[in-house]
């Protein structure tokens, strides 16, 4: 079961509104980890809960993205958590460019 990330705007389809699904095991470790410990990323801890929805709005991404680059330098050493953190940036970007929402659930 996965933490899956989808666009939501009324131009895409469903099928289209799905971008990625972050894995249970990478998300407990980028949240139980000491570095995000030390890192204000106040948007980004929307997602800190596995099975509550996370939803951004338009005007919510480009702080989203800040919190997001911030998390990649400090997990540069992780290519998994990079991986995932790019995948989360680049559907922010998306979402934001359809002038749509980004939305994390678990179902």
């Amino acid at each position: 079961m996965a933490y899956d990330i989808h666009i939501e705007e009324n131009r895409i389809s469903e099928s289209e509104s799905y971008q990625f699904g972050i894995p249970e095991s990478i998300h407990s470790y980028i949240f139980r980890s000491v570095e995000l410990k030390k890192t204000k990323v106040p948007l980004f801890d929307r997602f800190s809960d596995y099975y509550s929805d996370a939803v951004f709005q338009a005007g919510d991404i480009d702080r989203l993205v800040e919190d997001l680059n911030g998390l990649i330098f400090v997990f540069n050493e992780n290519k998994e958590v990079t991986g995932i953190l790019l995948k989360l940036k680049n559907a922010a970007t998306k979402a934001k460019e359809l002038n749509g929402k980004l939305i994390g659930y678990c179902d």
